[in-house]
């Protein structure tokens, strides 16, 4: 088997602060998310640093190069709104199907990362969760 190599992402960074994200548990931050993303994207790739506080989002697309870092106390809760997630072209088991799109994905590009520090949480709240 091949060894995996740890990926190397560029110095570039930016918070979502910067995009206009708000850490109140309530206002919905995909937007920012996305533009925070896209900057790094745009440089070649980078950090994107959710700093401590409760965010509340629809679904975060990762794209190529863009390392998604959640400092410590930082919680990310997305949102129950089910038109936030719409139905996507996907493969399960090798069969093409239709699917809800994921709270958390990444394009088909290189390489992505998520990783945490601390006692950094994400709230898998998505309305098909739910009894």
């Amino acid at each position: 088997m091949p060894r995996v190599i740890e990926p190397v992402f560029p110095e570039y960074s930016v918070s979502i602060t910067d995009f206009g994200a708000v850490a109140d548990g309530q206002t919905l931050n995909t937007d920012a998310f996305a533009r925070a993303i896209a900057d790094v994207s745009e440089q070649g790739g980078g950090h994107v640093i959710i700093p401590r506080g409760i965010w509340m989002t629809g679904p975060i697309v990762l794209e190529g190069h863009i390392d998604l870092h959640a400092e410590t106390g930082a919680l990310v809760i997305f949102s129950k709104d089910k038109d936030l997630y719409p139905l996507i072209e996907s493969y399960w088991e090798g069969r093409k199907t239709v699917r809800c799109l994921s709270p958390l994905t990444g394009t088909a590009s290189p390489c992505w990362s998520m990783h945490r520090t601390g006692s950094t949480r994400c709230r898998w709240n998505t309305p098909w969760r739910e009894k």
